[in-house]
């Protein structure tokens, strides 16, 4: 599901007309972003010549806000066809922006900082409604990372251990697999006090709040699956790269991240802490990091070059075995936090969210976000593959997981997020 959302809760209303023009004109100053995708096998981005046509912001009046903005999350979107931005503005007593990312040239943190882009020029555009802007053509590829370790070095990492991710063997419970029916939204979220709790044993336990989150979601799908014990799975995560980039940014907007695999085995009556050191234990080192980073961006530039193809053939193979076996992949996706400086619209803003994209059935995944303190969770799924109350069932699960460390009711206050 090629999809990302960014929502914004706003108190007053946006001028439709400066927003529609604050995303075109950041579709010239990030050049992608105007184009359409072109799936050959080396594929490539094709400047589309119907940008001042075609429809990039869209106003609805209604009483029904959230179910509206879900609606517009839960629309598929093409990149071989579909502008790869789009903007939804729900008016209610107040307006709500819907911003739809298309995935595939940018990732989450790519997402964020196409949304600070947007909210920079419709304030630019304030003052001066003529403003313009410059393409950047910065490189959006891994040779930003090549040129910061150097290319001995960064070769030197085709050495690499990669080592195979052990085989996908949870069993969230599903249903239909064929007809999997339409996106549909599950969330929590932490309020700040509650927040702060986790943090502070994270703290305290000499840990990120990455790996009590990751702790907490291994020990819930143990839970909730009554899952056997000396079995290895692994929680798939995406790792941000930026960090090793000097400006910890990327010339241009786009992914840059690789996917990693911690992978643990139910110990009977461990406690939460014992999850949370061995997951500690089975983290890469600093230095093993950086050549991990080096080999999976080597990787993926060489898939790109030579074997783009075969590799798409071979992840068709496991998603259809998946399906087969009724198999799910687990991800973790924390998109860290929404900054509030950075998305100034000239009006206050009460809320923000994201709907994340749905994993392929039966695979789940379970993101994170963190905007003024709160810290929210998402699942994206599809109503007909997986049921609702397994899915809520589930969340309450990971959320007593939580709970158990922080010493707080933390269900008592983690509400769905309603726009």
């Amino acid at each position: 599901d090629p999809q990302l959302h960014y929502v914004l809760k706003l108190e007053g209303r946006l001028d439709e007309a400066r927003v529609r023009r604050a995303v075109r004109l950041a579709m010239d100053a990030e050049p992608v972003f105007g184009c359409r995708y072109v799936p050959r096998n080396k594929p490539f981005w094709e400047r589309r010549d119907d940008l001042d046509s075609i429809p990039l912001c869209e106003v609805l009046e209604t009483t029904e806000v959230q179910r509206e903005l879900e609606r517009f999350a839960a629309r598929p979107s093409d990149a071989t066809r579909d502008p790869l931005v789009e903007i939804r503005i729900v008016r209610g007593a107040s307006d709500s922006l819907c911003l739809k990312v298309s995935h595939v040239p940018a990732d989450g943190a790519g997402g964020k900082e196409l949304l600070y882009l947007i909210a920079t020029l419709y304030r630019a555009l304030e003052k001066n409604p003529s403003y313009r802007v410059a393409p950047n053509l910065g490189v959006r590829g891994a040779g930003q990372l090549f040129r910061r370790f150097g290319w001995r070095r960064s070769l030197a990492a085709i050495a690499y251990p990669a080592l195979t991710p052990p085989e996908n063997i949870w069993r969230f419970p599903v249903g239909d697999l064929h007809d999997i029916g339409t996106r549909t939204f599950a969330a929590r979220r932490l309020d700040p006090v509650q927040s702060k709790a986790l943090r502070d044993y994270a703290i305290d336990a000499g840990a990120t709040l990455n790996d009590v989150l990751l702790a907490a979601l291994f020990r819930g799908l143990w839970r909730f699956l009554d899952f056997s014990c000396k079995v290895p799975q692994p929680a798939w995560i995406p790792v941000d790269f930026r960090g090793y980039l000097p400006s910890g940014k990327t010339e241009a907007i786009c992914n840059f991240v690789g996917m990693m695999y911690p992978t643990l085995c139910r110990i009977p009556g461990e406690p939460f802490q014992g999850t949370l050191q061995r997951l500690q234990q089975n983290s890469l080192s600093t230095e093993h990091r950086e050549r991990f980073a080096l080999f999976y961006s080597l990787l993926i530039a060489l898939t790109h070059h030579c074997f783009l193809e075969r590799i798409g053939m071979r992840m068709e193979r496991v998603a259809r075995k998946n399906l087969e076996t009724r198999s799910t992949a687990v991800h973790f996706s924390n998109n860290r936090t929404l900054s509030l400086s950075k998305l100034d619209f000239g009006l206050p803003i009460v809320d923000a969210d994201q709907f994340v994209p749905a994993a392929i059935p039966p695979g789940l995944l379970i993101s994170v976000l963190s905007f003024r303190g709160s810290i929210k969770f998402a699942i994206t799924y599809f109503d007909r593959a997986m049921k609702t109350e397994d899915v809520e069932r589930f969340f309450d699960t990971f959320l007593e997981e939580l709970s158990s460390v922080t010493q707080q009711p933390l269900l008592a206050g983690a509400a769905q997020t309603d726009f």
